[in-house]
Protein backbone atom coordinates (compact mmCIF):
# COMPACT_ATOMS: atom_id res chain seq x y z
CA UNK A 1 0.00 0.00 0.00
CA UNK A 2 1.15 3.47 -0.70
CA UNK A 3 1.44 5.84 2.31
CA UNK A 4 -0.01 9.53 1.87
CA UNK A 5 1.22 12.53 3.24
CA UNK A 6 -1.16 12.98 6.61
CA UNK A 7 -0.69 16.64 7.58
CA UNK A 8 -0.07 16.41 11.93
CA UNK A 9 -0.10 19.15 14.47
CA UNK A 10 2.44 18.36 17.22
CA UNK A 11 0.81 18.80 20.40
CA UNK A 12 3.74 19.04 22.92
CA UNK A 13 3.38 15.11 23.67
CA UNK A 14 2.03 13.42 20.22
CA UNK A 15 1.57 14.45 17.12
CA UNK A 16 -2.23 14.90 16.18
CA UNK A 17 -3.71 14.70 12.39
CA UNK A 18 -5.49 17.29 11.39
CA UNK A 19 -9.18 16.34 11.06
CA UNK A 20 -9.73 16.11 6.98
CA UNK A 21 -6.56 13.53 7.30
CA UNK A 22 -8.06 11.47 10.49
CA UNK A 23 -9.25 8.93 8.48
CA UNK A 24 -6.85 8.31 6.29
CA UNK A 25 -4.05 8.63 9.21
CA UNK A 26 -6.32 5.58 10.49
CA UNK A 27 -6.10 3.61 7.46
CA UNK A 28 -2.52 3.44 7.23
CA UNK A 29 -1.10 3.63 10.69
CA UNK A 30 -1.10 1.45 13.47
CA UNK A 31 -1.45 2.36 17.02
CA UNK A 32 1.92 1.04 18.59
CA UNK A 33 3.72 0.87 15.69
CA UNK A 34 6.80 2.91 14.94
CA UNK A 35 7.00 5.53 12.31
CA UNK A 36 9.52 7.63 11.12
CA UNK A 37 8.61 11.09 10.54
CA UNK A 38 10.05 13.41 7.30
CA UNK A 39 9.98 16.65 6.74
CA UNK A 40 7.46 17.09 3.81
CA UNK A 41 8.34 19.57 1.38
CA UNK A 42 5.46 20.33 -0.46
CA UNK A 43 5.70 22.57 -3.52
CA UNK A 44 4.99 26.15 -4.24
CA UNK A 45 1.65 27.39 -5.67
CA UNK A 46 3.90 29.71 -7.69
CA UNK A 47 6.09 27.09 -9.51
CA UNK A 48 3.04 25.29 -9.89
CA UNK A 49 1.55 27.93 -11.79
CA UNK A 50 4.63 29.12 -13.35
CA UNK A 51 4.95 24.97 -14.86
CA UNK A 52 1.28 25.49 -16.15
CA UNK A 53 2.38 29.26 -17.66
CA UNK A 54 5.50 27.82 -19.39
CA UNK A 55 3.51 24.87 -21.15
CA UNK A 56 0.77 27.04 -22.38
CA UNK A 57 3.64 29.55 -23.81
CA UNK A 58 5.33 26.27 -25.13
CA UNK A 59 2.35 25.39 -26.82
CA UNK A 60 1.17 28.81 -28.26
CA UNK A 61 4.43 28.64 -29.67
CA UNK A 62 4.85 25.13 -31.41
CA UNK A 63 6.36 24.61 -34.85
CA UNK A 64 3.42 24.77 -37.53
CA UNK A 65 4.29 21.09 -38.24
CA UNK A 66 3.74 19.88 -34.90
CA UNK A 67 1.05 22.36 -33.58
CA UNK A 68 -2.08 20.05 -35.23
CA UNK A 69 -0.37 16.75 -32.76
CA UNK A 70 -1.08 19.07 -29.35
CA UNK A 71 -4.26 20.33 -29.70
CA UNK A 72 -4.56 22.07 -26.16
CA UNK A 73 -1.70 22.77 -23.09
CA UNK A 74 -2.93 19.38 -21.42
CA UNK A 75 -2.47 17.14 -24.49
CA UNK A 76 0.54 18.36 -24.88
CA UNK A 77 2.06 17.89 -21.07
CA UNK A 78 0.35 14.71 -20.83
CA UNK A 79 1.93 13.98 -24.10
CA UNK A 80 5.35 14.85 -22.82
CA UNK A 81 5.00 13.03 -19.18
CA UNK A 82 4.94 9.82 -21.59
CA UNK A 83 7.24 10.92 -23.65
CA UNK A 84 9.91 11.43 -20.68
CA UNK A 85 8.79 7.89 -18.76
CA UNK A 86 6.40 9.63 -16.47
CA UNK A 87 3.59 7.43 -17.46
CA UNK A 88 1.94 3.57 -16.47
CA UNK A 89 1.47 0.90 -18.94
CA UNK A 90 -0.91 -1.80 -19.49
CA UNK A 91 -0.91 -4.11 -21.77
CA UNK A 92 -3.55 -5.72 -23.54
CA UNK A 93 -3.86 -9.06 -25.72
CA UNK A 94 -6.63 -8.88 -28.12
CA UNK A 95 -8.30 -11.77 -30.04
CA UNK A 96 -8.39 -9.84 -33.64
CA UNK A 97 -7.90 -6.71 -35.33
CA UNK A 98 -11.51 -6.46 -34.44
CA UNK A 99 -11.07 -6.67 -31.05
CA UNK A 100 -8.15 -4.56 -30.93
CA UNK A 101 -9.99 -1.71 -33.10
CA UNK A 102 -12.83 -1.78 -29.92
CA UNK A 103 -9.84 -1.57 -27.49
CA UNK A 104 -8.17 1.36 -29.11
CA UNK A 105 -11.76 3.27 -29.61
CA UNK A 106 -12.39 2.43 -25.78
CA UNK A 107 -9.27 4.11 -24.56
CA UNK A 108 -9.15 7.02 -26.90
CA UNK A 109 -12.59 7.71 -25.26
CA UNK A 110 -11.35 7.23 -21.17
CA UNK A 111 -8.40 9.03 -21.93
CA UNK A 112 -7.81 11.09 -25.28
CA UNK A 113 -4.09 11.45 -24.00
CA UNK A 114 -2.69 7.90 -23.55
CA UNK A 115 -0.37 6.95 -26.15
CA UNK A 116 -0.88 3.69 -27.59
CA UNK A 117 1.55 1.04 -29.64
CA UNK A 118 1.01 -2.46 -31.46
CA UNK A 119 2.79 -5.15 -31.21
CA UNK A 120 1.00 -8.10 -33.12
CA UNK A 121 -1.71 -9.00 -31.06
CA UNK A 122 -0.36 -6.48 -28.11
CA UNK A 123 -1.50 -3.17 -27.16
CA UNK A 124 0.42 -1.47 -24.73
CA UNK A 125 -1.66 1.67 -23.15
CA UNK A 126 0.61 4.48 -21.83
CA UNK A 127 -0.70 6.78 -19.26
CA UNK A 128 0.77 9.81 -18.04
CA UNK A 129 1.60 10.13 -14.36
CA UNK A 130 -0.52 12.84 -12.07
CA UNK A 131 1.15 15.39 -11.28
CA UNK A 132 -1.11 16.40 -8.64
CA UNK A 133 0.24 17.26 -5.22
CA UNK A 134 -0.93 13.95 -3.43
CA UNK A 135 0.49 11.81 -6.21
CA UNK A 136 3.78 13.19 -6.68
CA UNK A 137 5.97 14.12 -3.96
CA UNK A 138 8.10 17.29 -4.45
CA UNK A 139 11.43 15.75 -6.19
CA UNK A 140 9.51 13.77 -8.46
CA UNK A 141 7.34 17.03 -9.50
CA UNK A 142 10.22 19.08 -9.68
CA UNK A 143 12.20 16.14 -12.30
CA UNK A 144 9.44 15.56 -14.25
CA UNK A 145 8.70 19.46 -14.41
CA UNK A 146 11.96 19.86 -15.46
CA UNK A 147 11.91 17.49 -17.99
CA UNK A 148 8.88 17.89 -19.77
CA UNK A 149 9.96 21.75 -20.18
CA UNK A 150 13.10 20.49 -21.49
CA UNK A 151 11.40 18.55 -24.04
CA UNK A 152 8.83 20.93 -24.88
CA UNK A 153 11.70 23.81 -25.40
CA UNK A 154 13.42 21.58 -27.66
CA UNK A 155 10.01 20.77 -29.72
CA UNK A 156 9.67 24.44 -29.71
CA UNK A 157 13.54 24.99 -30.95
CA UNK A 158 14.24 27.29 -28.19
CA UNK A 159 16.42 26.78 -24.87
CA UNK A 160 14.51 26.17 -21.83
CA UNK A 161 15.59 29.25 -20.06
CA UNK A 162 13.88 31.19 -23.23
CA UNK A 163 11.13 29.03 -22.35
CA UNK A 164 10.68 29.82 -18.96
CA UNK A 165 11.89 33.71 -19.52
CA UNK A 166 9.01 33.66 -22.24
CA UNK A 167 6.08 32.42 -19.83
CA UNK A 168 7.47 35.02 -17.18
CA UNK A 169 6.80 37.95 -19.87
CA UNK A 170 3.21 36.17 -20.46
CA UNK A 171 1.77 36.10 -17.30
Amino acid sequence: MKIEPVAFIWSGREMVPLDRFRKLAERQYRAGTEYVLVDHKGRSEESHRHYFACIRAGWQNLPEDQADKYPSPEYLRKKCLVLEGYADQTDHVCEDDEAMAKMITLIRKLDPYSVMTRSGNVLTIFTAQSQDHASMGHEAFQTSKTRVLERIASMCGISLEELTKNAKETT
